[in-house]
């Protein structure tokens, strides 16, 4: 699982309609010249974006002057951060919504997303017939996002093809009990969060593997979202951003294209569309990963 985080800013700007002349660039990180093609394209007060190269992304700088093909330009302008980049790296020019604001937006729909939404995460648990209690082996956004336990699963011998279960989300699966508690002391299991076994094991040294509902996280490793999948997942929060990012623009007046009411009735309709796909994946979490009824403990339903 995982989404192209420029990708996903192309999807928002497409919605929203903004579609700014891009060019190419060549600068280095201190620089306040920025070589272009063509400088007759561009003036003093032109707000430029790098909106896809860089570790972070999405610099802008503001013209001070144009020198023939050169622009006189403050680095790292509107809090972005001044970076490399390459020959050749794209170049928008006066994007109505910057790279910033649209990065901003989608943060804060994946975060507003729980509880509705979640994503899964697994572990491993090695029986221990002296142990009490077992460490989650959660760590990173697992750990800090944890929100409860699915359940958990353990082949009943080497070449057995059944599955025994820990926990039920139905009372037609007899399963084993199992335990789940937070804050205990990280002199007994490291990560703080701790597994009991009450009943036992149903195998005493295959591995349980035990599935957990943790929150999405806006966190991006190699230029993806890592909790974020192309189709329903990735347009539901483009959908979120550009309510977001419209109602921001109304909020302000500063449209050259519509009125700050036909703004508002466009976030409003983006906001219905992103909260139909918001249920829409909600019921498909509830079939596919749901919670347990009772998670502190919880045991077979027989």
């Amino acid at each position: 699982m995982a989404y192209s985080k420029a990708l996903l800013v192309d999807d928002i700007r497409d919605f929203l309609g903004d579609e700014p002349w891009e060019t190419t660039s060549t600068t280095t990180t201190t620089s306040t010249t920025v070589a272009v093609p063509d400088g007759t394209k561009w003036a003093a007060g032109d707000v430029g974006e790098w909106t896809y190269s860089g570790t972070v992304g999405g610099e802008l700088f503001l013209v001070s002057s144009v020198s023939s093909n050169n622009l006189i330009v403050v680095r790292g302008y509107g809090g972005t951060t001044a970076e490399t980049h390459s020959s050749g790296d794209r170049v928008l020019k006066n994007p109505t919504y910057y790279n910033i604001h649209i990065v901003e937006a989608i943060d804060r729909v994946i975060e507003s997303m729980y509880p509705t939404v979640w994503t899964s995460a697994t572990t491993t648990i090695t029986p221990n017939t002296t142990a009490t209690w077992f460490d989650s082996g959660l760590s990173g956004t697992n750990l800090t996002g944890l929100i409860d336990i699915i359940k958990g699963e353990q082949r009943y011998g080497t070449t057995s093809q059944y599955i025994g279960t820990y926990g039920s989300v139905s009372p037609y699966i007899p399963a084993r009990s199992i335990q789940f508690e937070r804050n205990l002391p990280t002199s007994l299991v490291a990560s703080g969060i701790g597994l009991k076994f009450d009943w036992g094991f149903h195998h005493v040294s295959n591995d349980v593997t035990v599935y957990w509902r943790v929150k999405l996280t806006p966190t991006v490793a190699g230029g993806n979202y890592s909790d974020l999948s192309s189709g329903i997942v990735s347009e539901m929060v483009a959908l979120g951003a550009v309510a977001r990012l419209l109602r921001a623009k109304q909020v302000l007046n500063v449209s050259e294209q519509r009125g700050g009411k036909d703004i508002l009735q466009m976030a409003d309709y983006m906001r219905e569309r992103y909260l139909e796909r918001l249920h829409q994946r909600h019921m498909f979490l509830m079939n596919s990963i749901p919670p347990l009824p009772d998670q502190r403990y919880l045991p077979g339903s027989w």
